[in-house]
């Protein structure tokens, strides 16, 4: 699909990039049968309907709180009789090559992935997150004395862990090598899951409020080359990451405040768990 198909009038429209978008696909059949066929490889005309959260995100119910954040941005549905399988295409939209997927405290972590998952994390793998991405002062005090950080100077010339109040990659291998090891085993084990979690379902509890593709709508000036507009199935990116069982312990044997990931990575934002994306990975995995 090229430009003079619709897409510019998204850009310069004066609404939100997500209910731009949506006016094209319900106005124009070559837009809509660009997202079908990227979507399931079939031209399948006017869709039904094309709904947008556009500015106001749309709250969904939660699988441990009443109310959460949905992952999906754009629902385009056809005829659910013609196409009973998958009716509708659940996009999230992502609007820079990298950026937040997912942001999350780390107890509300710990508590959506045993409840969506049915599993229980180890309590060595909890403990290892929760200094790893900071806040637990009593813990991290707990654990620590007696012990040196082996980390960076933050700018104001405090140790850069004492400065986010966590620990860091390089002291978690110095002083507790096994945790940091479990935790990365740990990683590797549930990647397939975890992408889902952050990509597709987050806390969202019902079916209809899970997220089926990712949508990369990004124009010239944030890529500094062509623009990009592409959409990949979220099942494909799971089945796609589990293909390299090692990939987060090889990855991360230096790490010292990120996780790198088959999809992007893990870093602490203002003391949660933010899983970013990254569009060159998500596009060589599914691709």
């Amino acid at each position: 699909m090229n430009r003079s198909d619709g897409w510019r009038e998204a850009k310069n429209s004066a609404h939100a990039l997500e209910v731009a978008l949506a006016k094209v696909i319900e106005n124009n059949l070559s837009a809509a049968n660009w997202v079908s066929q990227e979507c399931f490889q079939e031209l399948r005309g006017k869709p039904v309907s094309v709904v947008a959260d556009g500015k106001k995100a749309k709250r969904v119910p939660a699988i441990i709180d009443k109310k959460t954040t949905g992952k999906i941005d754009i629902e385009v549905s056809w005829d659910d009789k013609k196409y009973s399988d998958s009716p509708s295409a659940r996009l999230s939209l992502k609007k820079c090559v990298e950026g937040q997927a997912f942001l999350i405290g780390v107890e509300r972590f710990i508590a959506g992935f045993e409840a969506h998952y049915g599993v229980v994390i180890p309590a060595s793998v909890k403990q290892s997150i929760r200094v790893f991405i900071g806040g637990d002062t009593k813990l991290i005090s707990s654990l620590m004395a007696g012990k040196s950080y082996k980390g960076v100077i933050h700018r104001s010339g405090k140790l850069l862990e004492v400065h986010q109040k966590r620990i860091s990659g390089e002291t978690l291998r110095q002083h507790f090598p096994n945790d940091w090891d479990e935790m990365l085993d740990w990683f590797d084990e549930n990647v397939a899951v975890i992408t889902d979690f952050v990509f597709a379902r987050g806390l969202a509890l019902e079916d209809r409020d899970v997220a089926t593709h990712i949508w990369y709508h990004i124009d010239n000036k944030k890529t500094k080359q062509n623009e990009i507009n592409a959409i990949y199935s979220i099942s494909q990116l799971i089945d796609e990451v589990s293909n390299d069982s090692e990939y987060v312990r090889r990855n991360n044997r230096d790490a010292k405040t990120v996780i790198v990931f088959p999809f992007g990575k893990l870093q602490m934002h203002q003391g949660q768990m933010q899983f970013r994306h990254d569009y060159n990975k998500v596009s060589s995995l599914c691709s």
